[in-house]
């Protein structure tokens, strides 16, 4: 992922970052919402990024995961 991206991220506070996770559960259950969830799946680039560029990202990115994890 880009740094820009890295960055948006890292500087994220906990209250925004669980705001955009809940919009983006939101999203996942209207029909482009669902369409997005299933490309991803099957390994389709989505925004430039595949599911392999986010795994990686996350794994990289360990303070990023458990705050999501916390989230969800």
């Amino acid at each position: 992922m880009s740094n820009s991206l890295n960055d948006f991220f890292k500087n994220m506070d906990g209250k925004t970052l669980a705001e955009a996770v809940n919009a983006a559960q939101q999203y996942a259950k209207t029909e482009e919402g669902k369409k997005v969830v299933e490309s991803i799946k099957r390994g389709d680039k989505v925004g430039g990024k595949d599911k392999n560029d986010i795994i990686s990202f996350l794994k990289n990115n360990p303070d990023l995961a458990n705050k999501l994890n916390d989230i969800l």
